[in-house]
């Protein structure tokens, strides 16, 4: 598990590389000789089309970023719950604090919630969480049948009468 992780930290840091050497070669381009480019590609009509294109931009591509960058911060959250992590809620926590903070405390939350509570588990014996319970235990039925209660009530009745016998024994001594 944690060679897949160091493999997409890895793959995800190259691919950042990779765009962000990529656009500002981009955008040098454009700085220099984009203009002269695009006038003639265009023509000189070409300023109210870009114009056009760079409000778009301007309004569309901040709540796309916005949106992107909220379902990232929830990531751990969600992987946290799909593997029954005992400390979901901390790290739910943890990723709310990562927006405040501007994203970083959001490495901890994700190496936190691929982490195997191992002090969790040596203190409550299970690497679950109490809400997690097996299907196998979720279909027993919750209360005995009816045989079982009757049984036990005889049982109940036998040992009051044991014990008053004894208490009776007690009192004569």
């Amino acid at each position: 598990m944690r060679s897949i992780l160091w493999r997409s930290i890895g793959l995800a840091l190259i691919l950042i590389t990779a765009l962000a050497f990529g656009l500002q070669r981009l955008l040098s381009w454009f700085a220099t000789s984009g203009e002269v480019w695009l006038d003639g590609m265009l023509g000189p009509s070409f300023e109210t089309s870009i114009n056009v294109l760079a409000w778009i931009v301007l309004i569309v591509v901040p709540f796309i970023g916005i949106g992107v960058f909220l379902m990232v911060h929830i990531l751990p959250e969600k992987i946290a719950e799909n593997r029954h992590h005992p400390q979901a809620e901390a790290i739910q926590t943890l990723c709310l604090l990562s927006l405040f903070f501007g994203g970083m405390l959001w490495p901890l939350a994700w190496l936190w919630a691929y982490s195997k509570p191992v002090l969790y588990k040596m203190a409550y014996g299970t690497d679950k969480h109490e809400s997690h319970v097996p299907e196998a235990q979720s279909a027993a039925p919750k209360e005995p049948p009816p045989d079982d209660i009757d049984a036990l009530r005889a049982q109940i009745a036998r040992l009051e009468a044991e014990l008053s016998s004894r208490h009776n024994q007690a009192g004569r001594v």
